[in-house]
Parts: C-alpha cells; structure tokens; sequence
C-alpha cells in the first residue's frame, strides 16, 4: 500500500511538472514556487506514510523532500523581489 501511494505522487509530480513546462511560459520565480509547493506536498505524503508503516528511511526522505521544497518556494520569493 505505501508503495503504492509513493507511485502515485511521482505520477501526480511528473505530471505536474509537464503541464508547468507545457503552459504558458512562467518566470522562473513562479516556476520555483510551485515546484517547491510540490515537494512540500510530496514530502509530507512520504512523510505520513513511512510514519504510518514504519519505515524511518521514507520518512527521512520525505523529511528531506518537504525541506527541499521549502528552499526552493523561497528561492521563488527572492527571484520575485529581485524581479527575475
């Protein structure tokens, strides 16, 4: 079952990311927040799920995934401040 659901959010990621490529064109500021905004959404699920099965190294990634996230959402906001 958690396999099943981590699939899922790497087919939900990658799909994702295609309609952000495919859309129309972002500036990288809003390309990062939203990829970030992602991660953080993956990070959490992997987080929940290796906690609710017992599996610390998912946790730990999913840990590192939502923190990832986060860095790259605030890449986002100083991108937008400098106005690239």
């Amino acid at each position: 079952m958690a396999l099943c659901l981590v699939d899922t959010m790497k087919e939900i990621s990658r799909v994702a990311k295609t309609k952000l490529r495919r859309g129309k064109i972002m500036k990288s500021s809003a390309r990062d927040k939203a990829e970030g905004k992602i991660h953080q959404a993956k990070g959490k699920i992997k987080e929940a799920v290796g906690e609710l099965v017992g599996d610390r190294d998912l946790k730990v990634e999913g840990k590192d995934e939502n923190l990832g996230g986060k860095v790259q959402e605030k890449v986002g906001h100083v991108k937008k401040v400098l106005g690239k």
